[in-house]
């Protein structure tokens, strides 16, 4: 069983659970489909393929929203409101199933319940994201931050230097992290801290080659 067949089940399970407790059905029915849906959720999935020399992501602290700038806090909004719509759309569905007879093959609805939480999750991981680096994201062309003064970087040129090797180093590890990752978050996250590092770079330089 691969990791979808099984999101599958359980997503099946739970809806036959939330059947069974509206139909006050026997105590041990209950207790044996949940013990069933805790299997489902204990066990391992078969790994679609070998992943090798991963390297683990360090968390970073989000700021607080009270903190960023109105565009960003508007940007957040608008990513918060999408989450939760389409949370809104998985629940109707993921409530529907209970409806289906055992007999009835739902795998296209539960494939759309995946899709939907596939989406919920790229959208929080924004929201996590843009939190975290205080800026909207833009994956794209190396371009500074708008009303950015590089007048105001380190005159110390080592400083500038220094710096930018590490941001080099994060770009290096990112992309490695980008290429060995098997989810679309993973790819996505790095993807975006790529492009705000190489725009930090691009600053670092301009400032260099003023001094």
């Amino acid at each position: 069983m691969n990791e979808q067949e099984r999101q599958e089940q359980i997503i099946r399970q739970k809806a036959k659970i939330r059947s069974l407790e509206r139909q006050s059905a026997k105590p041990s029915e209950l207790e044996q489909a949940r013990a069933f849906l805790t299997a489902l959720t204990t066990r391992k999935a078969e790994p679609d393929a070998p992943v090798q020399n991963v390297v683990p992501e360090k968390k970073q602290a989000q700021l607080p929203l009270e903190q960023l700038p109105k565009q960003v806090q508007e940007h957040i909004e608008q990513l918060t409101g999408a989450r939760n719509q389409i949370h809104a759309e998985k629940a109707k569905l993921c409530n529907s199933l209970h409806t289906y007879p055992d007999s009835v093959n739902c795998k296209q609805v539960v494939k759309e319940i995946l899709a939907y939480r596939q989406k919920w999750k790229l959208l929080q991981d924004d929201i996590r994201l843009t939190m975290q680096l205080g800026v909207i994201p833009v994956v794209g062309p190396e371009k500074a931050e708008p009303g950015t003064d590089i007048t105001k970087l380190t005159a110390d040129p080592e400083k500038l230097r220094y710096k930018i090797q590490c941001l080099q180093s994060n770009i290096r590890k990112a992309e490695k992290r980008r290429a060995q990752a098997k989810e679309e978050l993973t790819k996505r996250r790095n993807e975006l801290a790529i492009a705000k590092w190489t725009a930090e770079i691009s600053q670092l330089k301009t400032r260099l080659a003023t001094l």
